[in-house]
Order: C-alpha cells, then structure tokens, then sequence
C-alpha cells in the first residue's frame, strides 16, 4: 500500500533561522494570498511526514514588490477647445500617459475635441502597475468667439 504525507507549510521571518507553522496550511500545496509588502523576503517551506518521519523541503524566499505610488499633479478640470496645450506631470516621472488628444505627456484640447475626456497615467515597478486617471471637459467657449462684423474681428 502506499504511504500517506501529512504536510505543514511554515513560514521564518529571520532568513530562515527558526520556522513557524502556518495555521490551515496542511495540503501539498499553499498559496499565498495576498502576499503583503511587509511579507517581502520571507522564506517559506512544507515539512512532510510519513511512515518515515518528517522532511523538509528548501526553503523558498518570497519577493513581494510593491505597486508603485505616485500623485498626479495639477490638471485643469475643465478647458476650452481653444485653449493651448496643457503639459501633464506626475510625482514619478516613470510612467505612461493616454487617452484621447494626448501626445507624450501634452493635452491637447483641439485634438481630444468636445465632450469629457479621461487621460490615464500608469507606472509599472517589476511587473506592478499603478493606474491612476483624471477626467478633463472640453468646452466650446462660445464668449472667446469674435464675430467677423465686430471690432477686431476685421481690420480695413
């Protein structure tokens, strides 16, 4: 007949010098759900028993890496469509702006067009991706139009 394991997945805090049981943790295999920033370099093994003792297995060491954090910074909440292009900045200059009427990290209301638009910013940190977004309203403006019979519409 085959031999029955029994398993219990442990868990050390100091590099691996002492190990802690894992409360539940007694199948083959565990997972780790969600890992935590503050659980990064944490080593992990399974001890399993059977008819002839206990054995360990290596220890594995978890590398948790953090979603990158960043704000966005001032962005009108609202322009006009005549209005020059609005220059994009965040506190982390690592990242990726889009959405419609932007190019590089420019806004360009001329090019998004009328209606409320949504540019999104996103920075990746090994595999880790914060998504950050900001609407923006683009406006007719119709006071900024000058009508062609109306002083300085037309100089003759």
């Amino acid at each position: 007949t085959g031999t029955v394991l029994s398993y219990q997945w442990q868990f050390s805090t100091d590099g691996g010098v002492s190990f802690s049981n894992i409360a539940g943790a007694t199948t083959a295999s565990y997972a780790i759900s969600p890992a935590l920033a503050g659980q990064n370099n944490y080593r992990f093994r399974v001890v399993a028993t059977g008819t002839c003792g206990p054995v360990n297995s290596a220890a594995a060491a978890l590398t948790v890496n953090a979603l990158p954090v960043f704000t966005l910074n001032s962005i009108p909440s609202s322009v006009c469509l005549s209005d020059l292009p609005v220059s994009l900045s965040a506190t982390s200059g690592a990242g990726v702006w889009s959405g419609t009427g932007v190019a590089g990290s420019v806004f360009t209301p001329s090019l998004a067009g009328l209606g409320l638009r949504t540019i999104t910013y996103s920075v990746t940190n090994a595999g880790c991706t914060t998504v950050r977004t900001h609407n923006i309203q683009v406006n007719e403006c119709t006071d900024r139009h000058v009508l062609l019979n109306r002083y300085p519409a037309i100089d003759i």
